[in-house]
């Protein structure tokens, strides 16, 4: 509460003649909504108040999206998407030489998204640049590539977290968003730990649970499968190791799961998130046993240097929690995922000003939750970046960019219809997507069921 009394004075004295932000650190999600809630009143005030931009911040947040946006976990994450380069239709696109009329970027940026302030990275792509007259256009036969073959190639990941704490929610809520991959596939995500299936309430699938308010050290972690908003993205698995007073038994427990994995359900990312780092090291030792080459993160919250301990693996092992490492400007201010979760918005407002739903709300005025909504989309903009890059394999940026600023100009006068029939637009929207399955895809679940 002392940084929200030092937030209250500040705001309540300052009047912004230009675009400033602020960076709060705030470890709880309900003291971060009184603040907006202050700002929001004192706004009514004090008009120069909008030019304010507010960010919280905490160190398990912080943590998460630092191992999120580590290349080799991103890199684990992509190997799903692999195969979509099967049906990728570089081999049988035709490249027209038809000149493409120049067009504003204002124009050309309205959003493909119907429904979220940031649903489309092709948006994001595509809103940066205008056509040049001399570009060539990237056509995509409707034959050669589909929604259903598209989702049928991509192989979601099983992924293993090992170790129940502070993290682990913080951390699955992050991969619910981030390693959504597939329309109809779930991400396989194992939690094995000593507290894993302990819950005499797991039978009862309608049981409803406040993220707010979950405990993670008193709750054990299979209490959370049934949560509707994880269970859209995650199939969540427990392997409860028993207790951890019987540690010989735990590793024999762990040792006949790794076995029993190997084969037909073998990880393609392995997270080790105990606090204490001997307990990771153990784990690591076994683990390498069978799943040695695997990428692996590693909790360290020690003083001690992993360098010498942790093995060569050609460098698919990294450590974390060196608070050096976290609480850093880079990391707290996270300039460009805001950047990009501006863009989204501002894409998101152009729509919903085209398809006469309104002028949508300003970055800074937008609420603590639909910001970190546009965030998250932002995050998630790198698989759907990856899919485009491996479904247009062979292709150069330059030529993606174009394909999309095409298809967002045709998107647009597909949405203008909106202002006119509910109908026409509902028709027009549809036969869009049909005849754009990559764009389709990159929608969220179900577009065409949306209209």
């Amino acid at each position: 509460m002392e940084n929200f009394s030092l937030y209250a004075n500040v705001i309540q004295r300052i009047k912004p003649k230009k675009s400033i932000s602020t960076y709060v650190h705030c470890e709880s999600g309900t003291v971060a909504g009184y603040m907006e809630e202050l700002l929001k009143e004192e706004r009514k005030k004090e008009e120069s108040l909008k030019k304010l931009d507010s960010l919280h911040f905490n160190q398990k947040d912080l943590t998460v999206r630092l191992i999120m946006e580590d290349e080799l976990v991103r890199k684990s994450l992509f190997r799903s998407l692999s195969e979509l380069s099967d049906i990728s239709p570089a081999t049988s696109s035709a490249i027209s030489s038809a000149t493409s009329s120049t067009t504003s970027s204002t124009t050309s940026s309205a959003t493909s998204s119907a429904t979220s302030p940031a649903t489309s990275s092709a948006t994001c792509l595509a809103t940066s640049y205008t056509i040049p007259s001399s570009m060539p256009s990237v056509t995509l036969e409707a034959k050669d590539i589909s929604v259903e073959n598209m989702d049928e190639a991509i192989r979601p990941p099983h992924i293993l977290l090992f170790g129940i704490n502070d993290l682990s929610l913080p951390l699955i809520k992050q991969l619910a968003n981030d390693a959504t991959l597939s329309l109809r596939k779930n991400t396989r995500l194992t939690l094995i730990g000593d507290v894993a299936s302990r819950n005499p309430d797991i039978q009862n699938p309608n049981q409803e649970v406040d993220m707010q308010k979950v405990d993670i050290q008193k709750v054990d972690m299979q209490s959370m499968a049934p949560m509707t908003s994880l269970k859209r993205a995650l199939e969540i698995d427990c392997f409860d190791l028993g207790s951890s007073t019987e540690e010989w038994k735990q590793q024999e427990k762990l040792r006949q799961y790794l076995k029993s994995i190997r084969e037909e359900s073998a990880p393609m990312l392995i997270f080790l998130m105990h606090q204490d780092v001997i307990q990771n090291l153990k784990a690591l030792n076994l683990i390498n046993r069978y799943f040695e080459k695997l990428p692996k993160i590693i909790r360290n919250v020690s003083n001690v240097d992993l360098t010498k301990l942790l093995p060569q693996n050609q460098g698919k092992i990294r450590s974390f929690g060196d608070l050096s490492e976290i609480m850093t400007g880079e990391v707290i201010i996270r300039e460009e995922l805001d950047k990009r979760a501006k863009a989204f918005n501002e894409s998101y407002n152009q729509a919903s000003s085209i398809a006469g739903m309104g002028e949508g709300t300003s970055w800074n005025e937008l609420s603590y939750v639909k910001k970190n909504s546009s965030r998250q989309s932002a995050s998630h903009a790198a698989i759907k970046e990856e899919i485009l890059k491996t479904v247009f394999k062979g292709k150069s940026s330059q030529e993606m960019r174009t394909y999309l600023k095409e298809k967002n100009l045709k998107n647009s006068l597909v949405f203008k219809t909106c202002k006119k029939s509910k109908e026409v637009f509902q028709k027009e929207f549809r036969a869009f997507l049909k005849d754009n399955p990559v764009l389709d895809f990159l929608f969220p679940t179900g577009a065409q069921e949306m209209v």
